[in-house]
This record gives C-alpha cells, sequence and structure tokens, in this order.
C-alpha cells in the first residue's frame, strides 16, 4: 500500500494588525471593549494573535500545526512564536476507532483532504464490480476536531452512476498532483482488475484517472473532492493516456511537474524501472532501471519527505527468490522537483510486503505486511530519517505496545497532523498473502512527544 506525502512541519506566524503603544496614550488605547488593538499593552485584542504573556488560550497542541507540548510564547510584533513548542515523534498503542468501513475492504488506495478520509477502490467481500471483489467505489469519513471518525458516506463508481473511479482498480497507486500554476488533484494511477464475470484472466492497468481538489474563494481546501475523470492524451484527447506498460502495486510520488511511479508488477513481472510523466504532457518516459544489485519490487510502503522519497520492503515474484524483501531505497528530489538516482539504504530488520509507512517529524514508521504465504509480521519499526538524502535510516523495532491490533497487509495508514492522529484502515488478515480474510476495522493512535 503506498501512502500521501506528509506535509512538512510549519513555524506559525500570524501578523498582528495593530499598532505600537504609544508612551503617551496613558491606557494604551484599551479603555473599556472601544479602543483599537495596541500591540505591546501585554493584552492580546483582535486581530493580535497575542500580546506579551497573554496569549489567551491557545496552546501549543491547538494552534493547528501538529505540535503535541511546550511552551508557546508571543513576538514583539504580536505574532505567535511556536520556537519552544515540541513535535510528536512517536505514537501510542492503536485502539479500535468507533466507526469501521461498511464493507471488508483491501488492496485499496486513500489519501486525507483537509478533515475527510477518503479509502478508494480496492478488493471487497463478494463478487464487486468485476466478478472477482474489485470495485470503483470509495468510503468518506469525516474527521472531528478529537480525532474521531463520522459515519463514512458511500460513493459509488462511475458505471454505478456515482462520481467514484471510472475503473474498477486493486492494487492501484495514488499521488496528489499539485503544480506551480495552482491546479490540484489527486491521481489514481494503475492497478488490476478482472477481465469477466468469472474473474478469470486479470487485466493490469496502464490508465489513469484524476479528480479536482475543491477550495474555497480563499484558496483553503474544503475536504470535497471533485468527480473523477479519466487522464486523456492532450494531443488525441479521445484516447486515455498510458503508462509505458501496466503497474500494479507500484508507488507513486508527485513533485512540480512530474509524477513518477515506481515498480510494481505488470502482466509478467515486477518491471525495474521508472515511469515519468512531465505535465502536462502527451507520453510517459522512464528515467532509468532501479539501480544495480536492486532487485525489481512490488507491494512496499512508501515515505515521502520535503526533499527524498523512500521505499521500503515489498515483494519480489520473480526466481529464484521470490518473496518479501527488506530493502530500502531511497532517492532525492532536486529543487525543481527532479527525482535523483534510486540508491540503497539500512534494510528493514524484517523483510515485510504488503506493510504501509507514515512519516512525521524526520521519523519513517513502517506498519505491518507480511513475509509471504502463511508467514506474517506484526512488529512496527522506526527509523530516524538522515538529514543526508541517501544516508542510513537505522531501522530499530518498535515495542510491542505499539502493534497493530493483528497481522495486517495490503491496508492503508495515514498520519493527520491536524488532530495528532495515525489511522490504520482495512486490509488483509494474515496469515496467507494476500489470501487472509478482509478488514473493515479502522485502528487509531495518538501522536506523542
Amino acid at each position: 500500500m503506498r501512502v500521501l506525502r506528509s506535509t512538512g512541519w510549519m513555524g506559525l506566524l500570524v501578523i498582528a494588525a495593530c499598532s505600537p503603544v504609544n508612551s503617551n496614550d496613558v491606557d494604551g488605547g484599551k479603555s473599556g471593549d472601544a479602543g483599537p488593538a495596541r500591540c505591546g499593552d501585554h493584552v492580546r485584542t483582535p486581530p493580535e494573535a497575542c500580546d506579551g504573556h497573554d496569549v489567551g488560550a491557545q496552546t501549543c497542541a491547538n494552534v493547528g500545526l501538529g505540535f503535541v507540548a511546550g511552551t508557546l510564547a508571543c513576538s514583539p510584533g504580536c505574532s505567535l512564536e511556536t520556537g519552544a513548542c515540541t513535535l510528536p515523534t512517536s505514537f501510542g498503542r492503536f485502539t479500535l476507532a468507533s466507526q469501521h468501513l461498511l464493507t471488508p475492504r483491501a488492496e485499496a488506495v486513500g489519501f486525507v483532504l483537509a478533515d475527510k478520509l477518503y479509502v478508494l477502490g480496492g478488493r471487497v467481500l463478494g463478487a464487486g464490480e468485476d466478478g472477482d471483489g474489485g470495485t470503483a467505489s470509495a468510503e468518506v469519513f469525516t474527521i472531528t476536531a478529537s480525532g474521531d471518525l463520522s459515519a463514512p458516506l458511500v460513493v459509488a463508481g462511475h458505471e454505478a452512476g456515482g462520481t467514484g473511479l471510472n475503473v474498477v482498480r486493486r492494487g492501484a497507486a495514488v499521488a496528489r498532483v499539485t503544480r506551480p500554476n495552482g491546479s490540484d488533484w489527486i491521481y489514481v494511477v494503475g492497478g488490476f482488475n478482472a477481465s469477466g464475470a468469472d474473474g478469470g484472466r486479470k487485466n493490469v492497468l496502464a490508465t489513469l484517472e484524476r479528480a479536482a481538489v475543491v477550495h474555497d474563494s480563499q484558496g483553503h481546501e474544503t475536504g470535497e473532492l471533485g468527480p473523477f475523470v479519466m487522464v486523456t492524451d492532450p494531443v488525441a484527447p479521445q484516447r486515455n493516456l498510458e503508462m509505458i506498460s501496466g503497474r500494479s502495486f507500484a508507488a507513486a510520488v508527485a513533485r512540480a511537474d512530474s509524477l513518477y511511479v515506481i515498480g510494481g508488477a505488470d502482466a509478467a513481472s515486477p518491471p525495474a524501472s521508472v515511469d515519468h510523466l512531465p505535465l502536462p504532457s502527451a507520453a510517459f518516459a522512464s528515467p532509468g532501471p532501479t539501480p544495480a544489485g536492486q532487485v525489481p519490487r512490488t507491494s512496499h510502503a512508501i515515505a515521502v519527505g520535503d526533499d527524498f522519497v523512500a521505499l521500503m520492503g515489498g515483494h519480489f515474484a520473480d526466481p529464484p527468490e521470490p518473496g518479501a524483501v527488506d530493502g530500502v531505497l531511497v532517492a532525492p528530489f532536486s529543487a525543481g522537483g527532479v527525482l535523483g538516482p534510486i540508491t540503497k539504504t539500512t534494510a528493514l530488520r524484517q523483510a515485510r510486503e504488503g506493510a504501509s509507512a507514515v512519516f512525521f517529524n524526520q521519523r519513517a514508521f513502517v506498519l505491518g505486511g507480511a513475509q509471504g504465504a502463511g508467514a506474517t509480521v506484526q512488529p512496527n519499526e522506526v527509523a530516524p530519517v538522515n538529514p543526508q538524502v541517501g544516508g542510513p535510516f537505522g531501522f530499530a523495532p518498535m515495542e510491542a505496545e505499539h502493534n497493530l491490533d493483528k497481522n495486517r497487509s495490503l491496508f492503508q495508514a495515514f498520519h493527520v497532523a491536524r488532530v495528532n492522529r495515525i489511522y490504520v484502515v482495512g486490509g488483509y488478515d494474515q496469515p496467507g498473502f494476500p489470501g487472509g480474510a478482509l478488514l473493515d476495522s479502522i485502528l487509531v493512535a495518538p501522536v506523542v512527544p
């Protein structure tokens, strides 16, 4: 399962629209409620964010930037200073969320927009829409201010009259593409489905579809998403744009005007390449194979920082050594969003496929996964990310209290900084990869200092 890019941590700067205190103004302009705001009189008056030691009811934990502790301060200009606030470095115990998927689901894609959590496509119980359990539908949860989830809204796929995916997709990849020109899209890439109602031969998909991220009049995302549409060739709009080859269980990442699709499986075996789509463009190009000595892989976890992408574990399907791998690959992004060379870094402590990853405060957490049919992995791993891209990650096992509730693979994991929570959604219950029981449960854990 792939996960979307985690947003970087930012300091909070609120410019106070006030005038400096006049030393001849005895009451500082604040007698009663009628006077204007005067920065420097140590009384917070709107539109001041703070004034002196008066920060109102604001704390590091509630200013909305993901801090969990520390002391909030005020600058001489009456703006909040978060330099003494503490970012989370780990997470607490996973517990069952009050809500669950309406339909057990694995091999899906997911992402978070504002206060909405989306789960799309994948495999569900029953015949699905392709006769083999595949679906184009989505479930959408609202995340409350306390981190709870609302009951999900089910969105049908296009063929069923809804605004979900146009095509049944299992094992697709997802990336948010925010271009320098201001356009903002969710892209769903590749995957596979069955070719007929009997579930027969599998079709590995090379097509893409996208939906616009909705913004309000002030440019803030609302959490809503436009309908998904197939991405077409700009030169020949009657034709769908396609990758160089079909890919399922790949990873996707976007930077600036580029979309990259890394690894995955085509109809025969995992391709040892990266497909690159410069936007807007009529064709994909391949920037090159994986580095020498590295096996092609599918079902790998992905973590994306501000200047790098890391691929962790995965499945190698070809002889002589098929099965889960422990290798970790990392590649830098240049200032222009160009993906640099892929190199090997410190391996995972355990080989695992179908795992998920979350990344925050320069730490990569790898959750769950499997070691192949009949073998399972439960302990999670964590690695502080070396500031020098390509340097060793240094993975270490996490304490047992941080484990998932059971062995899970091909699920979705999200870090939501706004409410300081990690969510784990659906997947397969092992043993058996990927033939375990489908799960509808959702886990939640608080992030902590």
